[in-house]
This record gives C-alpha cells, sequence and structure tokens, in this order.
C-alpha cells in the first residue's frame, strides 16, 4: 500500500511538472525549478586481490564495480545554490543479488569555488524497497559530495543506506557517478 501511494505520488507530481509550459519566479522570472538525472556505479573491494586465477592473470584492481544504478528527480532552486527535490530509480547490486527502488527527498547545496565550477554537497532521506524479496524496505539514507562543471555536469562519490539487512549484512552502497542538471 505504502508503494503504491508514494509511486502515485510521484507520478501526479511528475505530471504536473510536465503539463506546465514555464514555471516563473514572480519578482525575476527567473526559472526554479530544476531536473536532475544521475548515473553511478557501486563500488566494492576486490575479495580477489593480488591472487592469481587458474589461467595466469592477477587480480591487479583493489575496487571493482559491483551493479549500476540511475535516478531522476525534480526540484526548486535558489539561483543553482540550493534546491530541493524529489527523486526516484532503481540500484542494482550484483554481489547480494538485490534490486532497489529508493523514493527519497533531496536537499542540495552548490557554492561556487572558482569562475563557475560547484562543489555539489547532496543529502537524502527517503524509503528503499527492495524488489523480488517480500515486504523489504527501509529508511534510505544517501551523502554525496562532489564537483559540478559550468555545463552543469557533475562528477561525485556517494554513499547510500537502504536501511534492510540481507543474509545478516547491512546494505549500503559507496559509489562513484555522474549527474546532469538542467536549470
Amino acid at each position: 500500500m505504502k508503494i503504491k501511494f508514494l509511486f502515485f505520488l510521484f507520478i501526479t507530481y511528475t505530471i504536473q511538472l510536465a503539463a506546465q509550459k514555464k514555471v516563473t519566479s514572480e519578482p525575476f522570472g527567473d526559472k526554479i525549478i530544476f531536473s536532475q538525472f544521475e548515473i553511478t556505479i557501486p563500488l566494492k573491494g576486490n575479495d580477489t586481490y593480488g591472487e592469481i586465477d587458474d589461467y595466469g592473470n592477477r587480480s591487479d584492481y583493489m575496487i571493482v564495480p559491483d551493479g549500476i544504478s540511475t535516478k531522476f528527480g525534480y526540484g526548486i532552486h535558489h539561483n543553482k545554490w540550493v534546491g530541493l527535490s524529489i527523486h526516484s530509480g532503481i540500484d542494482w547490486k550484483i554481489t547480494p543479488k538485490l534490486v532497489s527502488v529508493p523514493v527519497y527527498a533531496q536537499v542540495t547545496f552548490n557554492p561556487i569555488i572558482s569562475g563557475e565550477t560547484r562543489l555539489l554537497i547532496q543529502s537524502g532521506f527517503g524509503q528503499s524497497f527492495a524488489l523480488g524479496r517480500g515486504s523489504l524496505s527501509g529508511n534510505y539514507y544517501k551523502a554525496r559530495l562532489g564537483i559540478t562543471t559550468d555545463n552543469d555536469i557533475s562528477v561525485f562519490l556517494d554513499a547510500s543506506f537502504y536501511g534492510f539487512e540481507i543474509h545478516q549484512q547491512e546494505m549500503g552502497s559507496f559509489s562513484l557517478g555522474f549527474s546532469l542538471m538542467t536549470f
């Protein structure tokens, strides 16, 4: 029931934003709505680092990819410096065989550090739902630190915690990602 309600709210909000031709703030006429699309690669420590396999190949990478995630969100901002948005997407992690859907609110701080380069700081809180694992869900937390270029493309490190356990192990991810914000 919770999933249907959250999905209904997200779809309703998305349709409402798509139906508006132009959203402006009254005093300055600036567009205050932004969207964010991101792709992240969860990382994990290589269990076979330094070992040699049957074919004589040595495992030289300390950190290896462990899935892929993609998310999309809409929100409001003030001069690209601060924003509040709602997001959802799909996280896939290979090792624990986990596919989850987080739905969360996110606060963004994006101060200028040099010219048009900005520091990206984002924090989110919401709910995460594991797909194909019954009613497994939990509180979703995320923190992000990165750099945003003058064309609103960001490169970042991301830590996410899903708020539930699988095989007595707390689920979360440490990821490297890219995002595109449209203002």
